[in-house]
């Protein structure tokens, strides 16, 4: 099995000069737009499963046009048992710095619904 410590990644040149040759679309450097063709412009800052331990997920909304998230790609909403009450929880994209728990507003009305029975 290769080590893991020595690998080698390409410069970001270098992909962009693959995109370049393996596309039909752009035809040079110049014309690639980041987010688009080679990537986020900005890390997605998606969590582990242990960032989000103690809460169950109830909700996906892709691309929601609510007017609490608009303009993220998606948002989860969670529900977490404590001390026999329920708290309702949210994140977008799936990261965790983003954890937020929903106690009153519009929001908050729109996922009281979605409760799964208690076991």
């Amino acid at each position: 099995m290769p080590d893991a410590v020595n690998r080698t990644y390409p410069s970001a040149d270098a992909v962009a000069d693959w995109y370049v040759s393996k596309s039909e679309t752009v035809s040079s450097t110049s014309d690639l737009v980041v987010g688009q063709h080679i990537g986020a412009s900005a890390p997605g800052g998606v969590g582990k499963p242990a960032d989000f331990e103690g809460l169950t997920p109830i909700l996906r909304v892709d691309n929601p046009a609510d007017g609490w998230n608009n303009g993220t790609p998606y948002v989860v909403y969670f529900i977490k048992t404590v001390d026999g009450s329920r708290q309702f929880w949210k994140a977008t994209n799936a990261d965790p710095s983003t954890l937020a728990e929903l106690t009153s507003g519009d929001e908050y009305d729109f996922i009281t619904p979605y409760q799964p029975p208690i076991v």
